[in-house]
């Protein structure tokens, strides 16, 4: 695949950052409620600051991963481009889908403790199934398109186009991953307010 891909070392490591943040801010999220419980169960705040403050924090890391990713850009010689200025929506496109997300696996963890494993092995099947070692055009058409069915394969398309190959994303593209962006954080979101006046009587 490497032979077939242009710059694939960084087509590689941005996939793996960007995977490294969906599943660090999740992983991290499902427990956030249960680690913190004092919190929880001795003072009324609203609960979910404490998912937000998690994403923010594997962001952080993706920030300082992404450091690293720039060094290696200029050092492999591929040119920084216009379509530069389009990755900070596709950033915050990323970050509200994984928050969305986060909210309802922290928040059904607190009840069902075995979304953990579940969470886990969804993660190791997500790897495998959004391109992050292939690009999605080796497969057919047909499979193609099932593959980007997957929000997170069309974000990291998209971020690779933008970043190492001058082109923006489609316009269908754009309104899908925003339209399951905020369909994601909506239902998430919900699902956290209805259960979180239990929260306490079940940590």
């Amino acid at each position: 695949i490497g032979m077939q891909v242009e710059h694939y070392a960084l087509f590689l490591l941005l996939g793996i950052i960007m995977w490294n943040f969906v599943a660090s801010s999740t992983q991290n999220g499902i427990l956030s409620l249960i680690n913190k419980s004092p919190l929880v169960t001795k003072i009324y705040f609203p609960r979910y600051i404490i998912l937000i403050a998690n994403s923010l924090t594997q962001f952080l890391s993706a920030i300082c991963e992404s450091a690293v990713f720039l060094v290696f850009m200029v050092a492999l010689g591929v040119s920084f481009t216009w379509t530069l200025v389009f990755v900070p929506y596709l950033i915050v496109v990323l970050f509200v889908t994984v928050l969305g997300i986060s909210l309802a696996l922290a928040a059904l963890n607190v009840f069902y403790r075995d979304i953990t494993m579940i969470w886990a092995f969804v993660l190791q099947v997500g790897f495998f199934i959004t391109p992050i070692l292939f690009p999605p055009d080796i497969f057919p058409a047909p499979l193609r398109q099932v593959i980007l069915i997957n929000p997170f394969a069309v974000l990291v398309t998209s971020l690779r186009d933008c970043v190492l190959y001058n082109t923006l994303p489609s316009m269908i593209s754009i309104l899908y991953i925003t339209f399951v962006s905020i369909l994601l954080f909506t239902l998430g979101y919900s699902i956290f307010r209805y259960l979180e006046p239990k929260f306490a009587e079940e940590i």
